[in-house]
């Protein structure tokens, strides 16, 4: 049981864990155009999503005590051993499926701007207040979106799908906003909780989510029920943040029931 717990742990701080969840998430929503998913597209978003996660805790200035960031600059040998390790993946899956190439390489450099400094702006895109989650939600679509390239949406599910992966990104990531709120303050990075205050903050991302919520349901498929549990998952989870602290099991827990709602989706649609 020890040994299953330190895995847990390492796949979290590393960002495995969340790298496979965002994966199967690309995946239900390739369900939206018809599009069964196969094992490459799954392991090419793993790959990039973790290539990602890596580059940001590994560049971060400032890295918050019990973060990915300080496991990352704690174990700098280890976390640059991973990111050469998804690099590789990432490139292999090209490799396999050429026409992704180009579209990674976009949606790479859109999100590094979102911790590496931007030309002209002087800091990365997540310092611009209140953009923070809003951004990471759009580049997420964007990666999601790049596995049923060239497809574009035409049909009301596919709509709806684009309007699913931005809510529940956006309140996923408000989530880790709540549970990074300190080390923010501290960074002078302006989320919307820090801009809004903590209730007002629940009110907004609370009402967008069950309302968008119920949307969702109503799409009626085994992708939209798996979006809609994940939202609603994520509403719950900030209920509790706002009488508790994010602890290493709750952020282990979000994940996994995260990526086995998706996986379930694919499983039950396949």
């Amino acid at each position: 049981m020890k040994i299953i717990r330190s895995l847990l742990h390492l796949g979290d701080q590393t960002g495995l864990t969340s790298s496979i969840g965002l994966a199967s998430l690309c995946g239900v929503y390739a369900l939206a155009y018809g599009i069964r998913p196969t094992l490459l597209p799954i392991l090419s978003a793993i790959f990039l999503f973790w290539c990602l996660f890596l580059a940001d805790r590994i560049k971060d200035p400032n890295p918050g005590e019990g973060q990915p960031s300080a496991f990352a600059q704690r174990h700098p040998r280890l976390s640059r051993g991973l990111l050469l390790f998804a690099v590789s993946g990432l490139l292999f899956t090209c490799w396999m499926e050429p026409k992704w190439l180009l579209p990674i390489l976009g949606v790479l450099v859109c999100g590094m701007a979102y911790f590496t400094p931007v030309p002209g702006l002087g800091k990365p895109l997540k310092d611009i207040p209140g953009f923070k989650s809003l951004y990471a939600a759009t580049v997420i679509l964007a990666i999601c979106h790049l596995y049923v390239w060239p497809r574009v949406p035409e049909t009301a599910g596919q709509w709806m799908a684009i309007v699913a992966v931005l809510l529940l990104e956006q309140v996923s990531n408000a989530v880790y906003d709540m549970k990074d709120v300190d080390v923010d303050r501290e960074q002078g990075i302006k989320t919307l909780i820090l801009l809004l205050g903590k209730q007002r903050f629940l009110l907004l991302e609370g009402s967008l989510v069950f309302f968008g919520g119920i949307g969702v349901l109503l799409w009626s498929t085994p992708a939209s029920t798996a979006l809609a549990f994940a939202m609603y998952l994520h509403v719950v989870a900030m209920i509790v943040l706002s009488r508790r602290a994010f602890d290493k099991l709750m952020s282990v827990g979000l994940d996994g029931i995260y990526a086995s709602a998706m996986l379930i989706a694919i499983w039950v649609a396949a």
